[in-house]
């Protein structure tokens, strides 16, 4: 288990969201909620984030399912942070020109069938 202190001490790695008016999900949250944490790294990707914590005493704030899939290739330890972060919703927009274009349907087809086969493994 972390603590909260721990949380908050430990250095971080953390990515950055590109533009300046940008700010990262989980940075909105910890500033809503007053967390501070110390950031020792930041990077562009989530993807490089678990590869900058091995061997080290920095930690990360990233999706479970990211972090769950890391662990299984890379020595890291998977922990719950110390507060509840809110469930993030991921979203897809498109133009309504669009709604009938067969690249664009297919892709969105494609999402919702990758999103129930989660669902039902996760189940």
């Amino acid at each position: 288990m972390l603590t909260l202190d721990q949380y908050r001490t430990l250095p971080h790695v953390v990515r950055y969201s590109r533009g300046s008016l940008q700010t990262t999900f989980e940075q909105q949250f910890l500033d809503q909620a007053a967390v501070s944490r110390n950031v020792s790294i930041v990077v562009p990707a989530f993807t490089l984030v678990p590869r900058l914590v091995v061997g080290t005493q920095r930690i990360a704030t990233v999706h479970a399912r990211l972090a769950e899939l890391y662990a299984r290739t890379l020595p890291i330890r998977v922990l719950a942070p110390p507060i509840a972060f809110p469930a993030l919703t991921e979203v897809v927009e498109w133009h309504y020109h669009e709604e009938d274009d067969p690249c664009l349907l297919w892709f969105r087809q494609m999402i919702v069938k990758r999103t129930a086969l989660l669902y039902d493994a996760a189940a």
